[in-house]
Order: C-alpha cells, then sequence, then structure tokens
C-alpha cells in the first residue's frame, strides 16, 4: 500500500495513505515506500530516490535538548524547595540526573 506525505520546508508532514487527488494542500505531494519509522514527535526528510522517510537527526536532537532543559528545571526546583523547606527530595534527584546523563549522552 503506497504511503504519502507532503513536503514543507523540507521536512514531511501529513504521511498518511490518502491519495493525492482526495488532498487540498499547497505543498509538493510524494509519495513513500512504506510508513517511516521513528519515535512519536520524529521529523522526516525526504530522500526521493528510495522514496522513504529519513528521522531528522537534527530535530530529534533539539528535542532531546529541551527534555533535558525540562529536567534540569525540574531539579532546580527540587533543590529549592529542598533549601527552603528541608523536604528530602534525594531519590527524585538521583533519578534526574540518571535521566539527564542518559539524554547528555545521547547527544554526544
Amino acid at each position: 500500500m503506497a504511503v504519502y506525505g507532503e513536503l514543507k520546508n523540507g521536512y514531511l508532514i501529513n504521511i498518511c495513505g490518502t491519495k493525492p487527488e482526495a488532498r487540498s494542500t499547497p505543498y509538493e505531494i510524494v509519495e513513500l515506500a512504506q510508513r517511516p519509522g521513528g519515535d512519536p514527535g520524529d521529523a522526516y526528510t525526504y530522500d526521493r530516490d528510495n522514496k522513504v522517510g529519513v528521522i531528522s537527526q537534527e530535530h530529534r536532537n533539539r528535542r532531546k535538548k529541551k527534555d533535558l532543559l525540562g529536567l534540569m528545571q525540574q531539579k532546580k526546583n527540587m533543590q529549592e524547595v529542598a533549601s527552603e523547606l528541608g523536604i528530602d527530595y534525594t531519590t527524585e534527584i538521583t533519578a534526574l540526573d540518571s535521566q539527564m546523563a542518559a539524554l547528555a549522552a545521547e547527544l554526544s
């Protein structure tokens, strides 16, 4: 079964099995040999020679950096509460440190 996508600013959007005639879009419609794999939220570029969506590492890395910032903010908030109210967040902060190290390793 053919899969179609629209090219917008170099990225595939609206990837589905709907035939091009049924779409009303200002973007170029391209055919893919198969639905691209990957994680939810991944962005894809289009390989015209092989008719496949290729995961954009640049987009994926931007998302990981954003996730890393979110974890850092959580850690900072926990440390502030711990210092002001004396609540022990040792276990939670250790888990956040582990998640941050894993994300940082993926970016290296």
